[in-house]
């Protein structure tokens, strides 16, 4: 089911569903973690989904939909602070060791020294796009709190 939704959401410029999904994983959280959700504070978190690749042919960045979905329910804003250094394919026509390969500076993050920053991505595989962005927006002052993914592959 959530394949599903989530290809629908991806490949039919259905952007909505991203904020519902966003929406959904929000109110997970603050259902299971409230204590620690709350002992945040709103203006010191900020989430940033994982940027387009530089060539997209898409509409709408689906994690940064989900992103403002999340904040819509706990209050951290979204910033669009973490971008590609340079151009790669797509991480769907990536094999599983190519995606493991992928260039330790592949991200660069700006505005984020000081803040607390949650990344979000749509789908989990190998994990090495989060630990790139987390890694970058480490290297731009940030202190990284996790990763929110609505998927695993």
């Amino acid at each position: 089911m959530a394949r599903k939704l989530l290809l629908s959401f991806k490949y039919s410029n259905h952007e909505s569903l991203g904020r519902a999904m966003g929406e959904s994983i929000g109110e997970a959280l603050l259902r299971d973690n409230e204590k620690l959700i709350n002992s945040y504070d709103a203006g010191s978190v900020i989430l940033i989904p994982i940027p387009l690749h530089r060539e997209s042919k898409r509409r709408f960045n689906q994690s940064s939909a989900i992103a403002r979905g999340i904040s819509r329910v706990l209050g951290f804003k979204v910033s669009e602070s973490l971008h590609w250094s340079f151009n790669v394919k797509a991480q769907t026509e990536r094999s599983g060791k190519e995606r493991l390969e992928l260039a330790d500076d592949v991200f660069h993050a700006d505005k984020v020294a000081g803040k607390k920053v949650i990344i979000i991505d749509d789908v989990l595989t190998t994990g090495t796009t989060l630990k790139r962005a987390l890694s970058a927006c480490e290297r731009a002052g940030a202190e990284c709190c996790g990763a929110i993914v609505w998927a695993k592959a």
